[in-house]
């Protein structure tokens, strides 16, 4: 029987970055692994960010990496010995962390095959296989495309029959050509949550270092029930891997995995990290009516964002009573043309409105994401955002601003360098500082003036919140320590420390 491990990188980090360290959920490679079970692959998942997320080493270059030492890898592959290695690429930030993972193991284990997949290299595939460690790329969805390569590999057959790799042949890189997508996602086990240390997860929720602040003391965990990008925003890169057919599970499947999550790891913060949870608000009901008639005592919210056209107010009361506690607004602009022509996000701002009503009407704490600095963008258009952040701070909303980063293999990436935008091309650890490192050239201001805007408008935000709806300011944790005395001055003496 093959044998197959499957490993989530360490997370390296820019120096004086390390308090933005999160240790998120590997669900790529776990679904991955479920589907090779079912199919009689023997297979084992090393998350080595997880399995020692406090351990702390600085690299040659000033960087900071976290994560399980190189020679405890080494120890857990050479004791497991796979046949084939496959590593996961979520994020563009963790490139330098995956490619450093491939060099190690490659060089240690020459006769490994390595297999690498994941957002980032499904949007940068050709890139990543100018890495020689690298002997397969998998683009887009894992599960089958893994499934078939192994078995190539196993029995010595042509991999060119496999859709969605990249390989070499004679030393040119080809590619099998894109895979057409599996509609029935149901036919999907669940992710190998069995094969992953829960107990790591929790603890770092415990320690603040889960995906979002509502997970610091619960057992959490994160949960995908669609998969797809059915809209054209020219900032999305997620269409790379998942497409652009919004893909649902029925309800029946995942309420059937969030019970299993409850009985089995006692799980009671959900974070749904779909891009599209109430698309088909038919189906969000069920999902969350089957919550509450099965009795299920959880909490969950939205971090990666809903459409605020796609909600009702029977959709919220529903999501109130099931355990709502946070929903976040895909926003970016608050200039409507822009949006529309720009953007290309299809989406009203007098839906956003109504939705924030709806939202903070049945006491759900809302987060809105909002862009400064795209490519076309003026000093005008950013003076609308902000003017309409401030509009909605005052109806209980937090705003998120990030400054646009041009992500590898997006629209918005492609019109700035068409446009001759681009300061300079994009590193991977460019896309950690979405707060202060703009790429981006708009005209009348300099890279600093852009983040000082971004500063005003959040403080111009935040003291709108404060003034017009203190109970939504104060209801926060993270508001409250803006104006918690103590917490200042911790603060100011962590800075003064650090000079």
């Amino acid at each position: 029987m093959i044998k197959v491990l499957l490993i989530n990188p360490p997370w390296v980090t820019p120096k004086g970055y390390e308090n933005k360290l999160v240790v998120p959920y590997p669900l790529g490679i776990s679904y991955v692994a479920a589907f090779l079970e079912k199919n009689g692959i023997e297979v084992k998942i090393l998350d080595v960010l997880a399995e020692d997320f406090e351990n702390k080493s600085v690299l040659p270059d000033g960087s900071v990496r976290f994560g399980l030492s190189d020679k405890k890898v080494l120890e857990y592959v050479g004791n497991f010995n796979p046949d084939v290695i496959g590593i996961t690429c979520l994020f563009t930030t963790q490139s330098k962390a995956m490619h450093m993972l491939v060099n190690l193991l490659k060089k240690n284990f020459p006769k490994i095959p390595i297999i690498v997949g994941g957002i980032h290299v499904s949007s940068c595939p050709e890139e990543t296989m100018a890495n020689e460690n690298i002997d397969f790329v998998v683009r887009g969805e894992g599960e089958i495309t893994a499934m078939e390569l192994l078995n190539v590999l196993k029995n010595k057959t042509d991999v060119s029959k496999v859709k969605g790799v990249y390989y070499r042949k004679n030393g040119e890189v080809k590619y099998t050509g894109d895979r057409l997508l599996n509609m029935k996602l149901d036919s999907f086990p669940s992710p190998a949550y069995h094969l992953l240390n829960m107990e790591k997860y929790f603890e770092a929720g415990r320690k603040g270092k889960g995906s979002r602040e509502g997970v610091s003391n619960d057992k959490w965990v994160s949960v995908i029930t669609s998969r797809g990008y059915p809209f054209e925003c020219f900032f999305c890169s997620i269409r790379n891997i998942y497409g652009q057919v919004w893909r649902p599970r029925s309800p029946e499947n995942v309420l059937e995995e969030i019970e299993n999550l409850v009985n089995q790891y006692g799980i009671s913060h959900f974070l749904f990290e779909d891009d599209n949870l109430t698309f088909d608000t038919k189906r969000a009901k069920k999902i969350f009516n089957g919550i509450l008639k099965m009795g299920l005592k959880i909490t969950w919210e939205t971090p990666n964002g809903i459409r605020a056209d796609k909600i009702d107010d029977e959709l919220i009361e529903i999501m109130k009573k099931s355990g709502c506690v946070s929903l976040t607004i895909g926003i970016e602009s608050g200039d409507q043309e822009f949006l529309l022509n720009t953007v290309k996000k299809k989406l009203k701002l007098q839906d956003v409105v109504r939705a924030t009503k709806m939202i903070t009407s049945h006491d759900i704490a809302v987060n809105g994401f909002f862009i400064l600095g795209m490519p076309g963008e003026t000093g005008e258009t950013m003076k609308k955002t902000i003017s309409f952040a401030r509009k909605l701070a005052r109806m209980g909303l937090y705003p998120e601003f990030n400054i646009a980063t041009p992500l590898p293999a997006t629209e918005m990436y492609e019109m700035a360098k068409d446009r001759g935008l681009l300061l300079r091309e994009p590193e991977p650890f460019d896309i950690m500082l979405i707060c202060g490192n703009p790429l981006i050239k708009i005209d009348g201001y300099t890279p600093e003036q852009l983040v000082a805007l971004r500063r005003k408008a959040i403080l111009f935000c935040l003291i709108d919140m404060l003034v017009f709806n203190p109970r939504a300011f104060l209801s926060r944790e993270k508001t409250r320590n803006m104006i918690n005395p103590l917490h200042v001055a911790k603060k100011v003496l962590s800075i003064v420390y650090r000079r």
